[in-house]
């Protein structure tokens, strides 16, 4: 989607940087540069809801290394590529690695406490990755594992282990009916590996507490009351002895330590021994921020790194059985959602960028972290000390996958805000699709625009109809004197008189609503208006070019509006409609189509007004493309 987006905004600024400013007056004319005259009418149909490509990253909440230091990425959103993905060390997607998304139609390998049917289902998205290399068990011998719990609705109660290039499914593992995984991890523990997960039961009235030996797949199941701290857990780690798993209260905020304890072929978790108490709007360096996520080093089990999604920051702490020491923090302490970028160990600290980070990942050299925002960030851990905490940042990867409705407000936003494509040129703003305001399956609602040719999307301006344009209205008034005073005023609709305060550049055009409108005119005032009134806006369904073309040609053609701005008698002045979609429309009048598209776009040219046509996104059609 990057790259989209560069791509057009590049091809807007080639446009504007050639044109925005008229070309000189010839000396002795007496005039200077005229300004441009632009106006964006951006598709808002159903259709801009698609994705743009399969690169960008979904809610990103969970991150680890794999055998060879490639990057393994869960996703917590149904709507993405798959539960779990993969980059490679330098941070770019492995297109080699098949992305997760279902449980394969022969089930797993081995299935333990397995309480309802899982062969088939969807897997598109998990919490937690982990991964484990030369695992043995009773069905396994020696192989490399990635471990994801599912986040599908009413299937949120499994962690499934696939093989390293991610098409079999090796292991599958439950918790008790009805339950919802908040977090798991695995600790190899004097050579034996272990996983601990930990959750909330059916409904919310419990919470339960669950490890297995992964060797044996023997486990051992706690069922703990609704107030116990499981049901209340963000994340939670395990020390590297087995004896304290911490877990993130999501009440508090607070990072609380909790026993231990050898139990049959597994653990069970025991009563508090240590807790870290979060301060509200701390200073980062300095004091404990609120722990969404929590990793325990794998050197030291008394150094911990937390996450929060509240601070937008990640902390490494100092531990003892009393107290709780912030040696050094990385984050600008606010939710961002602006890419970080520079060469490798030129970021300062308090310059990263994070929005919600939830998931980490801390290996004895490397901290991951990933946001919900889809990107995922690379640390020097040897660096992330008071010291070295302004060169630790190493690299980001991934970033959003977003919509192309999303793209093009992110591209025009950012045209909007740069003042060497914006000086000299005046700018308006309208979005279109199709139907008369009547929902999708109205009389004349989006289905029925999409598919006729009648119906209507102008209407005037602020009051004034299109119907009555360049027509005036004289009435003489016999004065006390005896003189008569003539006044010449322009017809308007029967809803009352024209307010000043809707009178052009001010106000919209009088047919305004959810399937078309030109919400700002034209004026050197409109760059600074069109992201307030474009960003709130959503989408209908149909695709009408009526719409757009009916706007701009009875726009520019109405007198109290889009033709005050038109000086024809200039040899300098631009005028450009700049219309921005997917490229699917209706009633075009081109290759064949009906439709008055095409021959309203040419009476605008010879009245001076060009038009521009970016049709935006992938996998688009030739034939939908103008």
């Amino acid at each position: 989607m990057f790259r989209i987006f560069k791509v057009f905004v590049f091809f807007i600024a080639l446009v504007f940087s050639n044109n925005a400013n008229a070309k000189p007056v010839p000396p002795g004319a007496g005039d200077g540069d005229v300004p441009a005259n632009i106006l964006f009418l951006v598709d808002s149909s159903a259709s801009m809801g698609r994705w743009i490509g399969t690169d960008g990253l979904g809610r990103a909440t969970g991150v680890s290394y794999d055998s060879q230091g490639r990057i393994l990425i869960s996703q917590n959103i149904r709507r993405s590529i798959g539960s779990v993905i993969r980059y490679t060390a330098d941070g770019e997607r492995d297109t080699t690695f098949r992305p997760i998304r279902r449980i394969p139609n022969t089930g797993c390998s081995q299935e333990t406490d397995r309480n309802r049917t899982i062969r088939g289902r969807n897997f598109r998205a998990a919490s937690t990755v982990k991964f484990v290399e030369g695992l043995s068990s009773t069905v396994i011998n020696n192989e490399n594992i990635i471990f994801a719990n599912s986040r599908e609705r009413r299937f949120n109660n499994f962690i499934f282990g696939f093989s390293e290039n991610g098409t079999t499914c090796r292991f599958a593992l439950g918790t008790p009916g009805g339950s919802v995984i908040h977090d798991f991890d695995i600790k190899i523990i004097n050579g034996t590996p272990y996983m601990f997960v930990i959750g909330r039961g059916f409904r919310a009235r419990s919470s339960f507490f669950k490890s297995c030996d992964l060797s044996t797949m023997q486990c051992n199941t706690q069922t703990l009351d609704r107030n116990h701290i499981a049901r209340f857990s963000n994340r939670m780690s395990v020390n590297n002895e087995g004896t304290i798993v911490y877990i993130a209260d999501w009440r508090t905020g607070d990072l609380v330590g909790h026993t231990l304890t050898p139990m049959g072929s597994a653990y069970q978790i025991g009563a508090e021994t240590r807790r870290c108490t979060s301060v509200n709007n701390p200073e980062l360096t300095s004091q404990v921020m609120s722990a969404t996520a929590v990793e325990v080093s794998p050197d030291n089990s008394n150094i911990v790194y937390i996450t929060s999604h509240l601070s937008h920051a990640l902390q490494k702490l100092q531990l003892t059985d009393t107290d709780c020491t912030v040696v050094t923090s990385i984050g600008l302490g606010a939710a961002s959602n602006a890419r970080n970028s520079g060469d490798p160990n030129t970021l300062a600290a308090g310059d990263v960028n994070f929005n919600t980070p939830w998931g980490f990942h801390v290996t004895s050299t490397r901290v991951l972290v990933a946001t919900n925002r889809g990107f995922v960030d690379e640390f020097d851990e040897d660096l992330f000390t008071v010291a070295g905490r302004d060169t630790a940042w190493l690299q980001q990867m991934g970033g959003p996958r977003v919509r192309r409705w999303d793209g093009v407000k992110e591209a025009l936003n950012a045209i909007l805000n740069d003042t060497t494509l914006t000086t000299g040129a005046h700018f308006g703003f309208g979005h279109w699709n199709a139907g008369e305001n009547q929902g999708r399956r109205g009389p004349r609602g989006g289905q029925y625009c999409h598919r006729h040719s009648d119906c209507n999307y102008y209407g005037g301006w602020g009051g004034f109809t299109s119907a009555n344009i360049g027509q005036t209205q004289t009435t003489e008034t016999e004065n006390a004197d005896g003189t008569t005073t003539t006044t010449t005023t322009n017809l308007q609709t029967d809803t009352g008189s024209q307010l000043a305060s809707n009178a052009h550049p001010n106000g919209t055009s009088t047919l305004c609503h959810v399937d078309a409108c030109i919400n700002v005119a034209v004026s050197s005032s409109g760059a600074g208006k069109i992201m307030d009134v474009f960003n709130p806006l959503g989408m209908a369904w149909g695709t009408d070019s009526h719409a757009f073309s009916q706007m701009a040609e009875e726009y520019f053609n109405d007198t109290n509006a889009g033709e005050q701005i038109l000086d024809p008698d200039s040899d300098c002045q631009l005028n450009y409609i700049i219309v921005i979609g997917d490229g699917a429309m209706t009633n075009t009048g081109v290759l064949g189509a009906g439709g008055q598209t095409a021959a309203r776009m040419q009476r605008l040219r010879e009245k001076g007004v060009k038009s521009l046509y970016v049709a935006y996104g992938l996998s688009l059609h030739l034939h939908q493309k103008i």
